[in-house]
């Protein structure tokens, strides 16, 4: 299915292919990247909007549908493993990385990213960007990111909008693959950092989260083989594991490594009570 959407500056529409593999149940709603910056640029903007979620962000009007996307838009999904049962980065340390490697990246302060060198061994495939071509990817970029992109029932006011919010949450949650699908790129948020809501029982110390934590997670698991089966990718996927680093491209195969049913399930971890009271496995 190809439909005409968003209108550009200069009058025309961009034919952009609509259809995925799976069903899209909810729209997908994403986020420019100057309004990330505006709303989450600074410290103290940080603070301010910590707990801004999709709701609030649909009554600012400040998310984007898919279908009404400008003309020459790079869209990013990124996955991330939550660091907090109510809140998915409750210590601001993932946004704060995200927004200073994405604002590089757009202004032309990183000169290039490469591949890692290990996967261009082992699966015999190399990706390249030099920054010119990366000012342009971030300059109209927008991004998904599931606080922002899909319902949060925990976070609703008014209690008689939890059961909506829980049924299009549900919705959004089974098109993820599809999500994915349209994105012109995945990428891996892993900068380390501590889990909230977790506690080592042997150590008593709050669990420590990384790309090695990421790769245990189930919907993290999913997402990245939903990349690898994608149809029209761009780009590799973006690993993004420090504020101060240069990104690197990795490759979709990797996800050969893992399985989703092996992974670690929230539901499961919290022994299926209260909102997690149905497996997701």
């Amino acid at each position: 299915v190809v439909v005409s959407t968003g209108n550009s500056s200069t009058g025309f529409t961009l034919q952009r292919r609509l259809s995925t593999a799976t069903t899209v149940k909810y729209d997908m709603y994403l986020m420019n990247l100057g309004t990330m910056l505006k709303l989450f640029g600074s410290v103290s903007d940080r603070k301010k909007n910590l707990h801004l979620c999709h709701q609030d962000l649909l009554e600012m009007s400040a998310l984007t549908r898919y279908e009404d996307l400008p003309l020459g838009t790079f869209t990013l999904f990124v996955s991330h493993q939550w660091n907090g049962f109510q809140h998915p980065d409750p210590n601001g340390v993932q946004i704060d990385c995200m927004i200073k490697v994405f604002r590089k990246l757009r202004d032309g302060m990183i000169d290039h990213v490469e591949m890692d060198p290990f996967h261009t061994i082992l699966y015999k495939t190399n990706h390249v960007t030099h920054k010119t071509e990366l000012m342009q990817m971030f300059s109209n970029a927008y991004l998904w990111y599931d606080f922002w992109s899909q319902p949060q029932p925990t976070m609703a006011t008014d209690k008689s909008e939890v059961p909506g919010l829980q049924q299009d949450l549900t919705r959004a949650i089974a098109s993820m693959a599809a999500y994915v699908e349209r994105s012109d790129c995945l990428v891996i948020l892993v900068p380390g950092t501590v889990h909230n809501d977790k506690v080592n029982p042997k150590t008593r110390r709050k669990v420590y989260t990384c790309y090695r934590t990421f790769r245990r997670r189930a919907f993290c698991v999913l997402e990245m083989f939903a990349t690898m089966l994608s149809r029209r990718k761009t780009h590799p996927m973006l690993l993004v594991q420090s504020a101060l680093g240069v990104p690197k491209w990795i490759s979709p195969l990797e996800s050969h490594k893992l399985a989703v049913g092996e992974s670690n399930f929230t539901c499961c971890e919290r022994n299926h009570t209260g909102i997690f009271d149905k497996c997701d496995r």
